[in-house]
């Protein structure tokens, strides 16, 4: 089956469906509060906030659609952004709110929405008015009915930062009549590694559009964090160590970053049973997924006080405690986070999530412990591995004696950290690489004519 009659088979039952997708979609308007205030962005008509990012010197100009799912991929492609704006006309699209505010906040002058729900009937007309003339994807954002909608207007797609997880490759294999002529239109396909690129030419890319860039990841750490966030997130994680006995010893600060409800509760239940440690430990504790906190609650409350970003956490008044736990639930601030600890556990390694990146640590220059884990960050995890910047574990119980022995030796801490910050300088580059291999694209984009769709 080629991409053309896969088209026309999704369009016709897209719209053979819609008497059933209607009363779906009413419902959902109905019952969901957080579903109504981007509920004109789903359906692919433009918001209000949308409208009024366009600056008159684009409205009318092509412009190259950019898709990425949530709030980390809008950080790891920032630089990008920031480069292929200054000479091109961008529009933004994510899967998520916090990836949408994230790039909103980022990007005033560029419009940006949530992206249509994926189906021929609300792409066709979204591209059209929009006036895309082109469509990158960030790493694993295949999306069947915008792929073939562009295909069929002459809507060049290509991929950046391409990677596909071995959950992913095993998914598409199994219906990879369908994702064969998908995978053909991409063009280029600029992915992370090499493992990458077997992948995606294992579904039917184009050898000659396969292009091994790196992963922007690690170019995405030359973001400066500006000192006065630095300060008032000092401030905030002193305010809370005043909770804390033997005041005049120098707390070790541990970071929990992009954590998981489940894991969460192992690793402290793990670090709590710990019989000593010999020093005060400061738990910073960086949920994944803020929308969910409240599957956190339990965790919580295994301390007898703990402080919170947004100011909601309870504290006893007095000293009770050796360990003490702070929570960061505001988004945007935790790539600032690790420079202001000395040690990070990176979430989504303690349970079978696949991972969620270690780059900010490792540009802090502080010791890694990942659990095992890793399939979302597997080439990540062993670069750092080759250069002795990272530290692995089996499962919770094993972080509080790694951690005791990290306390009591501040030079092999030293090390390790210096070691995972040298490895991100040295992979630094795939940003450059990245527009080298996006030059044919580009130029395709500027010539092109969007044909009727059939």
């Amino acid at each position: 089956m080629d991409a053309k009659h896969l088209y026309r088979i999704t369009r016709t039952a897209n719209r053979f469906l819609w008497p059933f997708i209607l009363p779906a979609l009413g419902a959902i308007w109905l019952f969901s509060r957080s579903a109504r205030p981007f509920f004109r962005e789903r359906l692919g008509l433009r918001s209000k906030g949308e409208a009024g990012a366009i600056p008159p010197t684009i409205q009318g100009g092509a412009k190259i659609l950019f898709h990425l799912a949530s709030l980390g991929e809008a950080h790891a492609a920032t630089p990008l952004i920031e480069s292929l704006s200054r000479h091109q006309s961008l529009y933004l699209t994510t899967t998520t709110i916090t990836g949408r505010a994230a790039l909103q906040k980022k990007f005033p002058g560029i419009p940006v929405s949530l992206a249509p729900l994926d189906l021929p009937d609300l792409w066709e007309p979204f591209l059209k008015s929009r006036n895309i003339s082109g469509i990158l994807l960030f790493e694993t954002e295949i999306w069947p009915s915008m792929m073939l909608c562009a295909n069929a207007m002459g809507i060049p797609v290509g991929v950046v930062n391409g990677r596909l997880s071995s959950r992913g490759i095993k998914r598409m294999g199994r219906i990879k009549f369908l994702f064969r002529p998908l995978i053909g239109l991409l063009d280029p396909v600029l992915v992370q590694s090499a493992t990458d690129r077997d992948r995606f030419l294992s579904l039917g890319a184009h050898p000659e559009k396969v292009i091994l860039t790196g992963n922007l990841k690690w170019d995405s750490t030359k973001q400066p964090v500006h000192p006065d966030q630095l300060a008032h997130l000092e401030g905030w994680l002193s305010g809370g160590e005043i909770q804390l006995l033997n005041p005049d010893q120098k707390p070790f600060r541990l970071l929990l970053s992009s954590m998981h409800p489940k894991e969460t509760e192992l690793l402290l239940k793990a670090i709590l049973a710990y019989p000593e440690y010999a020093r005060p430990l400061h738990l910073v504790l960086a949920p994944r997924h803020l929308d969910h906190i409240g599957e956190f609650q339990e965790s919580f409350l295994l301390f007898p006080s703990y402080q919170t970003r947004s100011g909601s956490g309870k504290q006893s008044g007095e000293p009770n405690s050796t360990i003490f736990l702070s929570i960061l639930d505001t988004y945007g601030e935790l790539p600032s986070m690790p420079s202001l600890c000395q040690m990070a556990v990176i979430g989504g390694t303690l349970e079978p999530i696949g991972g969620h990146s270690p780059i900010e640590a490792a540009q802090a220059g502080i010791p890694i412990v990942i659990g095992p884990f890793i399939d979302h960050i597997r080439d990540l995890v062993q670069t750092l591995e080759e250069g002795e910047g990272v530290l692995r574990v089996k499962n919770p119980e094993s972080l509080p004696p790694i951690l005791e022995r990290l306390m009591n030796s501040g030079e092999e801490a030293k090390w390790i950290g210096s070691n995972a910050r040298e490895v991100c300088e040295r992979q630094r580059g795939a940003q450059q690489r990245t527009l080298a291999g996006l030059e044919g694209f580009l130029l395709k984009v500027s010539g092109s004519r969007k044909r009727v769709s059939p």
